[in-house]
């Protein structure tokens, strides 16, 4: 396919109107009006290219969602195929269409036993704003009216409309927004390079999870609703749990009539080289939330898989029950045949057994990095991976202002390789679809950048 290049006039008009009129997510202002938009205009495989034809390797993919890869010309087909047939029609007041009814059956097969009920809405943080609502529901129609109370962790993401906002436990997401909401409370992370009780030890002492249950009993079992948590945490600091971790939080849960709803908005379909990141660990949620690799970006969609045993509660009220809750575009008929076919894509493909197959070969190629006195950490989970930068070794300390995630990000940037800077932490995210060739060119580039970092910084502190 030829690359729809722009001419340089036109590229400055797209910017000046941007800057004119766009305003953009997560980007700091004044730099933007400094720098303009960088404008892709294509996507092929795990490439972008900008409006001259640069390729870009879309080492995050986009923002940890395109799993199946850009310019799939199937997934586009089965979203014509359907828009053609049904644009839209709502799922409020009991109406369905046969695609929305057709995901929701696949998602019963694919997701952990149980979760047998599938609420779809259009973003992560709308799946997670349901999650929270149903578990308050749930308590409520049992008689247990005080069970309200939300506990998420240390560095979680679970998004950013205003309810899960103050289960996010990111500080810059919470600067300008304050006071956050009521009963959401935080517990510590599974963090084990920084840890408060056991970053030193041997193995995991599993005491951030004996943590949350003295939250669970400090608070008051009948006041706690929910807990919520990534499996891996991703805009956290791709943060993998012990081993052991993830089965005690759910057997916490259970004893104190708490309900488990793993946040699987960027872990799902294949990322961390299982369908879902639950089924490392081999546990059962409550709910399950996901969106971004459900479609693979194509189209906006997410949702919560919900177990029989809260939508029976719910049902099994004398009184009739609604859920007086939901959003215009739930289970958009065209954003449903995406979900289908990336689901047939992932599988058919085996991208969640590719994931971990090429997961284990980019951390081992980055581990390379493990000398470099800027280098704290290397860790990830299928093809989830970061490398952790420190301003110095022994004490962990970090860089002041992120400086050393920001100067690899950039000098990533320079190479035409696309990653995040979490703080001090490179993050990246390849789409599933990425070959061993690639594996290895991404993993020299930030070997390259974290290098070029590090020198840079060696021979700014030889001139002190």
């Amino acid at each position: 396919m030829a690359n729809p290049l722009l001419s340089d006039r036109e590229i400055e008009r797209l910017t000046a109107l941007d800057l004119a009129h766009f305003f953009h997510p997560a980007t700091p202002l004044k730099q933007l009006a400094k720098d303009g938009p960088r404008i892709f205009t294509r996507g092929e495989g795990i490439y972008l290219y900008d409006a001259k034809g640069a390729r870009y390797v879309d080492g995050l993919s986009s923002l940890w969602n395109v799993n199946c890869g850009h310019g799939r010309q199937d997934i586009v087909d089965a979203i014509t195929e359907q828009m053609r047939e049904l644009a839209f029609s709502t799922s409020f007041f009991g109406f369905a269409h046969p695609t929305g009814i057709e995901l929701a059956a696949r998602l019963a097969e694919v997701t952990p036993p149980g979760l047998d009920r599938m609420f779809f809405v259009g973003s992560g943080s709308e799946a997670n704003e349901t999650a929270v609502k149903l578990a308050r529901s749930y308590h409520k129609v049992r008689g247990h009216e005080r069970k309200v109370k939300v506990i998420s962790r240390v560095r979680g993401y679970h998004g950013a409309t205003y309810g899960v906002l103050s289960a996010t436990r990111l500080r810059q997401y919470h600067q300008y927004f304050d006071p956050l909401m009521q009963g959401f409370l935080e517990a510590p992370a599974p963090y084990r390079y920084r840890c408060d009780f056991c970053q030193e030890n041997a193995t995991c002492s599993l005491q951030c999870a004996d943590e949350l249950e003295a939250i669970i009993q400090r608070e008051g079992p009948d006041t706690v609703a929910m807990v919520i948590a990534e499996p891996v945490q991703g805009a956290g600091g791709v943060i993998v749990p012990a081993a052991d971790y993830l089965p005690r939080v759910v057997e916490i849960c259970r004893r104190h009539d708490v309900l488990f709803t793993a946040d699987e908005v960027i872990n799902g379909f294949g990322r961390t080289g299982r369908m879902f990141g639950v089924n490392h660990w081999d546990v059962v949620p409550d709910m399950l939330t996901m969106g971004k690799g459900l479609t693979s970006g194509y189209m906006p969609l997410s949702g919560v898989a919900v177990s029989n045993a809260i939508y029976e509660a719910l049902v099994a009220r004398p009184e009739e029950f609604t859920l007086w809750h939901g959003f215009t575009y739930n289970a958009h008929p065209g954003c449903c045949a995406a979900a289908l076919k990336t689901i047939e894509i992932v599988e058919k493909e085996s991208l969640a057994e590719r994931s971990e197959i090429l997961g284990r070969r980019l951390l081992a190629k980055l581990r390379e990095l493990e000398d470099s006195p800027i280098v704290g950490e290397v860790r990830g989970l299928g093809l989830l991976a970061a490398v952790e930068l420190v301003a110095d070794k022994k004490t962990r300390a970090p860089f002041p202002n992120s400086e050393g995630g920001a100067s690899v990000r950039r000098k990533c940037l320079d190479r035409r390789l696309i990653l995040r800077a979490l703080g001090d932490i490179v993050a990246m995210c390849p789409p599933l679809v990425i070959s061993e060739p690639e594996v290895d060119e991404l993993a020299a580039t930030v070997i390259a950048a974290v290098r070029e970092t590090e020198r840079e910084l060696a021979r700014r502190e030889g001139a002190r």
